[in-house]
């Protein structure tokens, strides 16, 4: 039996709700850890925003896209999912705003929180421990951002 269930979504319905709501459909599993969502820019972002809300139960992270990736290639225009569901997935979802005043005393508390949220295991193994991390690239913030996190959490 597989640790990680693994359930992927794509719709390219041009309104933000029906969108959602056929990506919720294909995304929905039970104990749901995660869901991730790659959203096109062309989409009312409130309008996805007030259709997500109370979606999933779990957390909910994405971002915009310029286009998506998904089974059938390369598209535009669309919403592409995952949801991960496993009794040994973790998550700690930040919001990190606004990026550009976002300096090391930032990240230090930060880093602080999310360690003192961290759940482990007797047997918990740090090779096995990642971060997932989604900048704004047009803010040309990225290397900065990481950098921060990197210091403040090692």
């Amino acid at each position: 039996m597989s640790m990680l269930s693994v359930k992927r979504a794509t719709s390219s319905r041009s309104d933000a709700a029906q969108a959602v709501a056929e990506v919720r459909r294909a995304l929905e599993q039970t104990d749901a850890s995660l869901v991730i969502l790659f959203v096109s820019a062309r989409y009312d972002l409130a309008a996805v925003e007030d259709a997500l809300r109370g979606a999933f139960g779990c957390p909910v992270i994405g971002c915009t896209t310029a286009g998506e990736i998904n089974s059938g290639g390369y598209t535009a225009g669309g919403m592409v999912g995952v949801s991960l569901a496993s009794p040994n997935l973790f998550v700690h979802p930040r919001l990190i705003a606004p990026l550009d005043s976002f300096g090391l005393v930032e990240g230090e508390q930060l880093a602080g929180e999310l360690h003192a949220e961290l759940r482990l295991s007797d047997d918990f193994d740090t090779r096995r421990m990642f971060s997932l991390l989604l900048v704004d690239g047009l803010s040309m913030l990225e290397e900065q951002v990481v950098a921060t996190l990197h210091r403040a959490l090692a």
